[in-house]
């Protein structure tokens, strides 16, 4: 196995969990701001009219509907680029005997699986998994992100 294409493939593929740490930073920020929202729209219909406040929350609530729309704009970047890299494993060319690495992708950088539960579920030992089959299957990945920039 090749440390070049395996790291290139390991780098690649952790971008997934990047996004999706972002993905979900994002959705915590927009809740954050909607609750907001929600709360200074039931304070706003509750006050009386009348005097620069109503102006003031009005001016902020556009301020936090631009926020929301920024941050939607952004997750929605994100989930095109985690896209991008699921539909690159999809796309990914193997032989035969390499199918059971792209298995193992799938599983862990699709679906999210953890090594315990992709032992479970392919029934190789977990030592064998982390050891061989990820390694291999990082390898595939660094050699056709090589191939790739090769092409372009």
């Amino acid at each position: 196995m090749n440390r070049f294409y395996i790291n290139k493939g390991k780098k690649y593929l952790q971008q997934i969990q990047t996004l999706n740490e972002k993905m979900i930073q994002c959705n915590l920020m927009l809740n954050e701001i909607k609750k907001d929202c929600g709360k200074i729209t039931a304070s706003y219909g509750a006050s009386p009219g009348g005097g620069g406040k109503n102006n003031d929350i009005s001016d902020y609530l556009v301020k936090l509907e631009k926020q929301i729309a920024k941050i939607e704009h952004q997750k929605g970047e994100l989930f095109k680029k985690k896209g991008d890299i699921q539909q690159f494993i999809f796309n990914l060319k193997v032989n035969p005997s390499q199918e059971v690495c792209k298995r193992i992708l799938i599983l862990k950088y699709i679906n999210n699986k953890s090594f315990d539960e992709i032992y479970d579920t392919t029934h190789y030992s977990y030592s064998y998994i982390t050891k061989t089959l990820h390694p291999r299957a990082l390898e595939l990945v660094g050699k056709a992100l090589e191939d790739s920039t090769k092409c372009s």
